[in-house]
């Protein structure tokens, strides 16, 4: 009897296991600093320097390698990927050259040209819809650059340190999270700030801007979701909450590290599937139609199927 109910509980728990979703993976050559995804493919920057492209189904492309660089240790260090953005066969990254400055390289039609910020405080790169480039800067700036990089337009949004940025996906507007707590929608066409959200009460980690819903987590432990209308709801975690996404359908997704788990959930914060024994801290989260993609600071991509109910 104590042996059937001992192999019925050991079934038991196999089924459980077995429940654990496996997730597709990209196995990479270096440990990933910076990714951005488009419709049809993954730009991944590498901590050796170098920038790799690769098809959604774990297919490499392209590969694109930057110069070496210096700093008071090394003078031939691999130079660190911050951030990358691509819009209509354009593709920008932002990284870090010798001691601590700034770079930009274009790449259009195979060809990467580089040039040396003056804004040591850059730390995220848009392209916008009129082919401008948008600079974000950790003093809570904005500016917008023309190819040759000349200052076009600046703004200065708060006293209060960045924390991140998103642009939507008709790249006429950002929205952005500050140490404050607070969150800024901000109009590129119109050069104005449109609305200002008191949603956290500590710094922002990430922000996520899709279909007009914005999607924030903070240090505060919690996840706030703003819908179109302006009207936000939230949720609080027992853990602070470094990576949270947004997609187009309203669900959101963000990471529990202390407990290696990714949740999902609809827009009214109902639980919808959860992704457990991750297998590495998650620093970044991206939607890709029927997948989540998640990275952190190794060099390993982990992409689950999302069950449509």
């Amino acid at each position: 009897m104590i042996k059937g109910v001992f192999l019925g509980f050991m079934l038991l728990c196999f089924a459980f296991a077995n429940e654990a979703q496996i997730p597709q993976k990209i196995i990479l050559n270096a440990n990933v600093t910076a990714l951005h995804t488009s419709k049809d493919k993954l730009y991944i920057g590498l901590d050796d320097g170098r920038l790799e492209i690769y098809e959604q189904n774990g297919t490499k492309v392209q590969s694109f390698a930057l110069p070496k660089t210096k700093n008071y240790y090394d003078a031939n260090a691999a130079a660190r990927i911050l951030s990358i953005d691509e819009f209509e066969g354009k593709i920008l990254m932002l990284w870090q050259g010798d001691f601590g400055t700034k770079n930009l390289s274009i790449i259009q039609n195979n060809s990467l040209i580089t040039h040396k910020l003056e804004y040591e405080g850059a730390k995220e790169i848009f392209l916008t819809k009129d082919h401008f480039i948008l600079l974000a800067l950790t003093s809570a700036e904005i500016k917008l650059l023309d190819f040759d990089l000349k200052e076009l337009k600046g703004f200065k949004f708060s006293h209060s340190s960045l924390g991140d940025v998103a642009i939507n996906e008709a790249r006429d507007q950002i929205v952005a999270g500050f140490e404050s707590g607070e969150i800024k929608l901000f109009d590129v066409g119109k050069w104005q700030l449109l609305k200002n959200y008191e949603s956290h009460k500590d710094s922002i980690y990430s922000v996520d801007f899709k279909s007009k819903n914005i999607l924030s987590c903070s240090t505060d432990r919690k996840v706030v979701f703003i819908d179109e209308n302006g009207a936000s709801k939230a949720l609080e975690q027992d853990f602070l909450i470094y990576a949270c996404a947004l997609d187009e359908k309203a669900r959101i997704a963000f990471s529990d590290t202390l407990k290696a788990t990714l949740f999902l959930y609809d827009r009214d914060f109902k639980l919808l599937e959860l992704f457990e024994n991750l297998e590495f801290s998650v620093e970044g989260i991206e939607f890709l139609s029927s997948k989540i993609l998640i990275w952190g600071y190794n060099n390993k991509i982990n992409l689950y199927d999302i069950k449509e109910k």
